[in-house]
């Protein structure tokens, strides 16, 4: 009888090991998915202001690297501005790990207010659900002056990560929603500037 009572208390010890091995490392890896997201924002910071891509390519993959750089050449050729924007504050809405394999998997997770284990479908790729508040403002690129009101706006960004050559990286950027919170400024000087067909910020 105390025999049996010790195998069940050991396979109770390693079942709930294992639990508390995986929780830890969907922590870490939630973890290093929000610092992706912070470098990715600062690299595209650096990207639309300075035209210095070197950063942005080592955390976006190559659609968003390009939908990038062709935004940037279109306003400055466009228009003859360049973006100066900062990311002001962030708040992580979901962060959903992927599988880190070449397929999409059924994992199994304890529900613990139905006391039952429960499949769910993890996607090859991660997505991460945030909310940003920027402050940008578009800066004429012969004289530095600025072209356009000073913008305080919200987004609700879904981005994809995905391995790509080795790392992880952005693969997809998506503006969900987005709020303007403030302008303040010559807003009929931009007006003239950017026309019918408009500038606006965009990751």
């Amino acid at each position: 009888m105390f025999a049996r009572s010790t195998g069940v208390v050991t396979l109770f010890a390693v079942i709930l090991s294992v639990i508390l091995l995986g929780c830890s490392s969907d922590v870490k890896k939630e973890d290093e998915l929000k610092r992706l997201i912070g470098v990715y924002a600062d690299a595209l910071e650096v990207a639309y202001r300075d035209g210095e891509f070197e950063r942005l390519d080592e955390c976006a993959g190559n659609d968003v690297f390009q939908s990038a750089g062709n935004t940037y050449q279109s306003y400055l050729n466009g228009f003859g501005v360049y973006l100066d924007s900062k990311l002001i504050g962030i708040t992580f809405e979901s962060v959903s790990p992927g599988s880190d394999e070449d397929d999409d998997k059924v994992k199994a997770v304890w529900n613990e207010d139905e006391k039952e284990w429960k499949e769910i479908l993890i996607y090859r790729y991660s997505v991460v659900v945030t909310k940003e508040r920027w402050n940008y403002k578009w800066i004429l690129v012969d004289t530095n002056e600025i072209a356009s009101p000073l913008m305080e706006v919200e987004y609700t960004m879904n981005y994809n990560i995905d391995n790509e050559g080795g790392k992880l990286k952005v693969v997809k950027a998506v503006i969900v929603k987005e709020d303007i919170l403030k302008s303040e400024g010559d807003m009929e000087k931009w007006r003239k500037l950017k026309g019918e067909g408009g500038v606006e910020f965009t990751h």
